[in-house]
């Protein structure tokens, strides 16, 4: 949802491209949002979920406490040429 919203502003067009991708040998899925619009800046990319953790309530950054408590990882990555790769990651074993 993000990608869609913010990336390309209101109205804008762009493409959005989602892989998943099953390791059975690692026991791991893993998914990747990548989007080519405005991208996230420096202070967006650095913002821990333990900081949104502490305002439930703001008007953004809900997503990420969502991510941070079912995923095992979440990077956000600058995607080169302008964008943002959001890469996650999740075990599929009962112990992971």
């Amino acid at each position: 949802a993000n990608a869609v919203i913010h990336a390309y502003g209101p109205g804008g067009a762009g493409s959005i491209e989602i892989a998943f991708q099953v390791d059975r040998v690692a026991g791991q899925l893993s998914a990747q949002v990548v989007d080519h619009g405005v991208g996230l800046s420096k202070e967006v990319r650095s913002r821990t979920a333990a900081a949104l953790d502490e305002d439930r309530l703001a008007a953004s950054g809900r997503g990420l406490i969502v991510i941070d408590h079912l995923m095992e990882q979440c990077d956000i990555i600058p995607t080169p040429g302008g964008g943002t790769t959001l890469r996650l990651v999740r075990s599929l074993t009962p112990d992971g």
